[in-house]
């Protein structure tokens, strides 16, 4: 596992993993809102935008095959 800051590349694994744990009726999910609020949680301009903002930090967890497992976002 390798833990390091999101990069503009990594929007469309970042897109499916969020949309994945918090909008979906899945195993994998954490949480699952979907029964709330309809739709994807987050999509590509919205991620783009965020790892743009200088007050925020989007840190991702990596497997040994470059395939993200996880993130967290930290705003200043």
């Amino acid at each position: 596992m390798n833990i390091r800051h999101a990069l503009l590349d990594d929007i469309q694994q970042l897109e499916s993993l969020m949309n994945t744990a918090y909008r979906e009726n899945h195993p994998k999910s954490w949480t699952r809102e979907h029964h709330i609020v309809r739709g994807n949680r987050i999509n590509v301009s919205q991620l783009s935008q965020l790892l743009q903002k200088r007050d925020f930090h989007l840190y991702v967890i990596e497997s040994v095959h470059a395939q993200i497992k996880g993130c967290i976002g930290i705003q200043m």
